[in-house]
């Protein structure tokens, strides 16, 4: 039986997900661990994005 079956594990949107849950945890595998730092790393270009975006707004205005 794989370790997956005995210790379920989730993978949370990055939308929904809050820091602490995109953070390593003891018994993720190595397919959890890269899935949350993509989606860190996605979590910090969507953040970067939108204050690139509120900038431009206000130049604009």
């Amino acid at each position: 039986m794989s370790s997956s079956a005995i210790h379920p594990q989730t993978i949370v949107p990055w939308e929904t997900a809050l820091l602490d849950e995109l953070e390593d945890k003891p018994g993720d595998s190595v397919t959890v661990k890269m899935a949350k730092e993509l989606e860190a790393e996605e979590w910090r270009m969507a953040e970067e994005a939108e204050r690139v975006h509120k900038e431009q707004e206000a130049k604009a205005k």
